[in-house]
């Protein structure tokens, strides 16, 4: 026969602490502050030329 154990009783769980993102992390859930500064920089660097593009996409 097993014994009853009172489970009600159990002790509080540790709560931990929500890591907080570093500031300037994009994490997906909203608009991406940093993506228009990012795209013109590599545009500059690297400008589009449909000549040369090999992509084949449909």
């Amino acid at each position: 026969m097993t014994a009853w154990t009172d489970e009600r009783k159990k002790p509080a769980q540790h709560r931990r602490e929500i890591p907080k993102m570093p500031e300037g992390y994009y994490s997906g859930d909203k608009p991406n502050p940093n993506l228009r500064a990012f795209v013109e920089a590599h545009l500059s660097e690297r400008p589009y030329d449909p000549e040369t593009d090999n992509l084949d996409s449909r």
